[in-house]
């Protein structure tokens, strides 16, 4: 062996035996899995919430402060509840509760911060959540460990696999007969809007009277709108300004106009079937849509199930009726 080879041989047995190493670790698998997840779910469950009711491997409750004197929740009911959520670092994930929100410094003025409204089921609330629920108060206040699978499933925020949650609920309020509460509210809201008529089964007030060329039923038209919740939260609109004025703008989106049949079109909620029939463009007008003509026990995205939509709309320009 020659003098060089002696001298650094040992050097590069050294690296030799680095290399080895890195390329074995390399084809372990070190990605943070639903095992792994699954241990430090529990391990924390026991330090944290030693107390604590077990509800699956995936999920526990536990009640941190108590309201015997609150209305006992009710399976098949519908209801209002306040929550937040966090990992189990701490980290914010989400929060129908606006001051919460700001204590995170995660505040932002396009998210719609309203009490959620869930069906008391197992499939409408999610047979974690519910079983955590049953036979509590209105009023309670329960935490509910979740771990990823389980939280993503409830939609209400976005989490990274495998990274388990802390849900923070508090019911807010039972609701024995949804479509009549949602009659109640429509009614609140029609006494403190004045100047709004019923018009086939939605409530329509003619803020502008147009001086064009009259909408028939066959009539294609093109309009500006804005889509609202009865709160005053703009859902969704095709108007730039409008959206950047409530937060919601998006650069993806393209702000145009929309067209569509004025006696019926498949593409939009049953609520502006016929609202402009009869009614001449240049109008600018505001309609109460209840949810069995938009979105029903369902909802969509942000829109809650019975949800009203309060609509704001201009009819810009028609077709030439035949």
């Amino acid at each position: 062996m020659t003098l060089f080879m002696r001298r650094f041989f040992p050097v590069l047995l050294l690296l030799s035996l680095c290399l080895l190493f890195v390329a074995s670790c390399s084809n372990k698998s070190t990605s943070y899995d639903e095992t792994d997840e699954l241990v430090r779910f529990n391990a924390y469950r026991q330090l944290h919430y030693p107390e604590s009711r077990k509800l699956s491997e995936n999920a526990f409750m536990q009640t941190l402060k108590s309201n015997p004197a609150g209305e006992t929740i009710k399976s098949g009911s519908w209801l209002y509840f306040n929550y937040w959520a966090v990992n189990l670092d701490g980290t914010y994930l989400g929060t129908n509760i606006p001051e919460r929100a700001r204590a995170y410094n995660q505040y932002s003025q396009s998210t719609f911060y309203a009490p959620q409204y869930k069906e008391m089921s197992a499939e409408g609330i999610g047979s974690d959540i519910f079983e955590a629920l049953k036979d509590a108060h209105i009023g309670d206040e329960i935490v509910i460990g979740l771990t990823a699978t389980k939280a993503k499933a409830l939609g209400l925020w976005t989490n990274a696999d495998h990274t388990s949650a802390l849900f923070y609920i508090t019911p807010y309020e039972l609701i024995a007969d949804p479509e009549k509460r949602e009659k109640t509210l429509i009614a609140d809201y029609l006494t403190k809007n004045t100047g709004f008529e019923k018009h086939d089964s939605v409530y329509r007030k003619i803020v502008e009277v147009g001086t064009g060329s009259e909408i028939k039923k066959t009539t294609t038209i093109w309009v500006q709108y804005e889509i609202y919740s009865l709160s005053g939260y703009l859902f969704d609109t095709n108007v730039a300004d409008v959206a950047q004025l409530h937060g919601i703008y998006s650069s993806s989106k393209k702000y145009t106009l929309l067209s569509f049949k004025a006696s019926e079109d498949s593409k939009l909620i049953r609520g502006f079937s016929g609202l402009t029939v009869g009614l001449k463009t240049g109008t600018k007008l505001r309609a109460v849509i209840p949810s069995a003509l938009a979105y029903k026990k369902t909802g969509r995205g942000t829109i809650r199930p019975y949800e009203p939509l309060v609509v704001s709309m201009s009819i810009v320009r028609a077709s030439k009726s035949k």
